[in-house]
């Protein structure tokens, strides 16, 4: 368990005071310096509650008294200290400013106000003017309070009429910093400002530092609107692009404060790309476009007008891409830069066009006209030409990702024609290197892959035959172009890149190209642990490949024939052409069972090649959870075909029907499991979920037609129905039609974060089995039983339609996987009033409750993440049947001191996190903890659920009552499972990293 800042608190001023008496030359300042980081620990953190400060051994209010302590050390080394000292201090509070500023910091009651600006004044009162400058910034810094102080308000205003310049530009700072909190004092420094700005006699660079403070003078709507119009007048006062430059920028900052002003500042910048900008200019005016597309925009309604001409700032920030952002080598700009700015512009395009889909066609046509641009500008040439293309790749990648997010978002012929002709031109251009050439020529893999999945030929017309036809042979004209590109990169020895178009192909479903590639560099690295990865990858690779022939019928064995002519060869395997049409198109032969068994063998034993390089049970979980659960699928589904093909089909389908559901709750844990994943990635994971739910629900179609009792409707409709909200809506209606509901149940409102996606593969098998469903439930209603026996049959024929859409539908590797890392997680450590130790057995008296103090701790959590995470929960269970003290002594000490996170089964992780959604979702508003007493079939069981506020260090803290009053003496393990919610309301599940606390129940304690 980390220790908090508060329990530091002591340790860190007594440090800080041992410091800044060292004699030794710098150790007071690194001492300060020090001190800086330490202080926003403890601004950032939540007052101890007493629960807290008995964990931690602290006397309620101990951590305030050292906080302040530490500022008045350091304020006195700012009176008395040397210059160094001064800057040291200074840039303490500088760093405490801009955390504030970026909201990572939360403003504490400072108690000796006083005390700290008499210490500041008392450097101010000095001859030496970096002093008095010195201590304008720092009262700048301590605008929470220093503001209200008139003394201060008045010094700081008076020295703006200074001789020295260094004293001016330090006050302009320091009022800049009084204005963002004063509305009384932004009215009185514009007017000083505008005095200053428009004097013939004020220094150049006291104008820049005047024209940056205009930036702060809006802390309200009304005082941004007042200062922007005096604003605009000293624009048409100034041609100096000097002074203009940074003018702009300023009334960009000012017009993001008030949703009043952003068109009109719109209109401004527009004006300045007209007539002869310079390319400075033109820069600065795009950069501040982009500005208020990110921050502005989006937080006001978009009017048809108002769209229009945000679609024409989006061209020019494609203008910007393609010419200001990709100067000559002279100008000093860095690649880094360039990728930087190019991400940037990148998220905000894909901003548009998620918020407004009918831009996507203009903005691919904008999109292949820079590329264009690009590949053009590189064939004419010109000095710096190795700097360019470089440069060039980098963007082109950044393009390709845009195109790929549209043509999901538009999955139109159109557009698969346009990205044809685009993909052809890269081709062509020899300078582009291989990688670049191969992301592009697997661009129309989803959009073929879309056409062909999820269809029963004899559904399709014969004229759609023959374009499905088309669109296989073009797959596999695809699949042998990026072959030989690979092959090429194989050939060049570019191992890395290699890789990366591996990775790539997977996540596109391309697993011939995947296939070739893992195969081929499983060799190529000495480290064991990436030998092994690689052919887990290949073996991964090769299964998917065996299921995707299939779906290609006769063109997949001609396209390893072609391979065979091209010299191409698929390691670990020769004989794919054995996959003839007919096994292929022959849905009940044996051989086609036998594929199936082989894939999913294949894939299961991938993920055993990864148990076998294990340093830790953390190593590879992601990746052996998603293979296990892949191959549990098929080998499911593989039950279900030989199943269908018996005589006694109606008497399994129960247990494999709750099995799919099973897995699908797994899919949902997994998707759920690892906060740091990327969106697509979630996406692709939350899409496997929907298709087991929907073989759950299509498996259990002949029981609900026939009256079973066993599972109901809403066991199979509901996971399904939940998954589908918001992303079919058609579907979803036929599914609360048979539910019997007119509104959506209420445990919907809290769901993760990947419900809006278009899973147009999965989504059509869903409407044809709900459709198909509902006209056989129609039937049902009005047949006598003895109709209903050729209800049942055609019921059992409707899930083989199903399986063969669902088997044409191919599987996606999301990009994560891709990533090994340690398991985000958390670990809980408990205490009661007997102990102080986390590992300590607890103890308590029959037919009492326990009385615990929670720490529940996030770990391996990324620096970064894509979204806040503002509140923890956990759910605390305990069983009789959980009883350590009926193991002998070597089993008990072993459960006890090696138990972690392996120990808890996925079926009980499931379990418990189904209770804690479903806790959450209904009650969390409600209560805080909420017990519940159940007898299983193992004996009585208790549940508590436990919420926790959050610190900076993702650590929280409660308490909680555990009702064990019935339990009989003996020695209890008590499981766990904790979540998260993050600021967009979605719900993240956190895999438990130690063991459960334990605790005895007996008459004695203490003996």
């Amino acid at each position: 368990m980390e220790i908090i800042p508060a329990a530091s608190a002591m340790n860190w001023s007594i440090e800080l005071e041992r410091g800044l008496r060292s004699k030794k030359p710098g150790q007071s300042v690194e001492a300060i310096l020090q001190i800086g980081p330490r202080l926003e620990q403890l601004s950032r953190e939540p007052e101890p509650t007493m629960a807290v400060c008995n964990m931690f051994g602290l006397v309620p209010g101990e951590d305030r008294l050292f906080a302040n302590t530490i500022l008045l050390r350091l304020a006195e080394a700012f009176r008395s200290g040397d210059k160094h000292m001064k800057v040291s201090v200074l840039k303490v509070f500088l760093s405490r400013r801009k955390m504030k500023f970026r909201g990572k910091s939360k403003p504490r009651v400072v108690a000796n106000q006083v005390e700290l600006l008499r210490k500041v004044k008392m450097a101010f009162n000095t001859e030496d003017v970096e002093s008095r400058a010195l201590a304008l910034y720092l009262l700048g810094c301590w605008a929470d309070f220093a503001k209200d102080s008139a003394e201060i308000r008045h010094m700081v205003l008076s020295t703006l009429s200074s001789c020295h310049i260094l004293e001016v530009k330090a006050s302009l700072f320091a009022a800049g910093c009084f204005s963002e909190l004063s509305d009384d004092f932004a009215n009185v420094l514009l007017q000083r400002l505008l005095n200053l700005l428009t004097s013939d006699k004020t220094h150049s660079a006291v104008i820049l530092a005047g024209i940056r403070a205009f930036a702060k003078l809006g802390p309200t709507p009304l005082s941004a609107n007042r200062a922007y119009k005096r604003g605009l007048k000293l624009v048409e006062q100034y041609s100096d692009e000097n002074c203009l430059i940074p003018l702009l920028i300023s009334l960009s900052q000012l017009s993001s404060k008030s949703t009043l002003l952003i068109s009109q500042q719109v209109e401004l910048l527009l004006s300045f790309l007209t007539g002869k900008a310079t390319s400075l200019m033109q820069a600065t005016v795009l950069k501040c476009l982009q500005f208020i597309l990110a921050g502005g925009v989006c937080r006001i309604p978009i009017s048809a007008n108002l769209l229009k001409r945000y679609s024409y700032m989006a061209c020019l920030i494609y203008l910007a891409w393609t010419c200001l952002n990709l100067p000559l080598p002279d100008s000093g700009r860095l690649e880094s830069e360039v990728k930087e700015e190019g991400q940037h512009l990148l998220k905000i395009l894909l901003l548009m066009v998620e918020k407004h889909p009918n831009l996507t066609v203009w903005m691919l046509e904008k999109t292949f006209s820079s590329i264009e641009y690009l590949l053009n500008k590189q064939i004419v040439g010109f000095e710096g030409e190795e700097w360019f293309s470089s440069v060039t790749m980098k963007l082109l990648v950044f393009l390709h990702k845009f195109v790929r997010a549209c043509i999901e978002k538009r999955n139109e012929a159109a557009l698969s024609n346009q990205v044809k002709v685009l993909i052809e031109h890269i081709q062509e251009s020899s300078f582009i290197n291989y990688y670049t050439r191969t992301v592009y020529s697997l661009l129309l893999h989803s959009c073929f892959i879309s056409c062909l999945s999820g269809n029963d030929d004899k559904d399709i017309p014969s004229r759609d035959k023959d374009v499905g036809k088309s669109f296989k042979k073009c797959l596999v004209d695809q699949e042998i172009i990026a072959l030989e590109l690979a092959k090429k990169m194989l050939e060049e020895k570019e191992y890395w890149f290699v890789w990366k178009a591996g990775k790539y192909a997977a996540t596109c479903g391309s697993w011939f190209m995947a296939a070739f590639i893992f195969g081929e560099i499983t060799n190529k690295f000495q480290s064991k642990v990436c030998s092994w990865w690689l052919k887990s990858l290949a073996e991964f690779a090769h299964s998917e490949w065996r299921l995707q022939l299939i779906l290609l019928e006769k063109h997949g064995s001609g396209l390893t024939n072609l391979l065979k002519m091209k010299n191409i060869t698929i390691p670990l395997r020769d004989d794919l052409g054995e996959i003839s049409e007919e096994i292929a198109s022959n849905f009940h032969s044996a051989s086609y069972t036998e594929e199936l068994v082989a894939a999913y063998s294949g894939i299961r034993s991938s993920g055993e090649k990864l148990a076998e390089i294990l340093i830790s049970n953390q190593d590879f979980f992601f990746q052996r959870w998603f293979l296990n659960l892949r191959s549990q699928v098929l080998e499911t589904v593989v039950d279900l075909l030989r199943i269908l093909n018996s005589d006694s089909a109606m008497y399994f389908l129960t247990k494999r029907s709750f099995q799919l559901k099973r897995l699908a709750q797994e899919y949902d844990l997994l998707a759920t499991s690892f906060i740091d994943m990327d969106y697509k990635s979630s996406r692709t994971v939350t899409f496997l979920a929907i298709s087991c739910s929907l073989l759950a629900f299509s498996t259990g179609f002949p029981l609900l037609i026939n009256g079973s009792q066993v599972c109901s409707n809403s066991m199979l409709i509901q996971p399904l129905l939940r998954q589908l909200w918001n992303i079919d809506h058609e579907t979803c209606s036929d599914l609360m039609l048979l539910l019997g509901l007119s509104e959506p149940e209420s445990c919907f409102h809290l769901q993760s974060r990947n419900q809006t996606f278009e899973a147009r593969e999965i989504i059509k098998v869903c409407s044809y089995a709900v459709k198909r469903y509902v006209g056989l439930k129609k039937k049902s209603e009005g047949e006598n039983k003895k109709n209903l026996g050729q209800l049942t049959n055609e019921s059992l024929q409707l899930i083989f339609d199903i399986l063969k859409r669902w088997l044409s539908i191919p599987s996606r590797v999301p990009n994560y996987f891709f990533y090994p890392r340690h398991c985000v997680g958390s670990e809980l450590f408990a205490f009661n009033n007997d102990t102080r130790k986390p590992d300590a057995t607890m103890m308590v008296l029959p037919g009492c409750q326990l009385s615990l103090s929670l720490c529940l701790q996030m770990k391996n959590i990324p620096s970064e993440l894509p979204v806040k995470i503002t509140k923890l929960y956990c759910i605390l269970h305990s069983s009789t049947s959980f009883d350590m003290s009926k193991l002998n002594g070597e089993s008990k000490e072993k459960s006890q001191s090696q138990l972690r996170f392996q120990d808890w089964t996925i079926d009980e992780m499931v379990d418990l996190n189904e209770k804690l959604h479903h806790y959450v979702s209904e009650t969390a508003e409600n209560t805080k903890h909420r017990r519940k007493r159940d007898d299983d079939n193992n004996g009585l069981s208790i549940n508590s659920f436990v919420c926790f506020e959050l610190n900076e260090r993702r650590q929280g803290f409660s308490t909680c009552l555990l009702d064990v009053s019935a339990f009989p003496m003996g020695c209890y393990r008590i499981k766990w499972h904790s979540c998260c919610i993050d600021n967009h309301g979605s719900y993240w599940s956190l895999l438990p990293l130690n063991s459960g606390p334990v605790f005895t129940i007996h008459k004695c304690i203490g003996k």
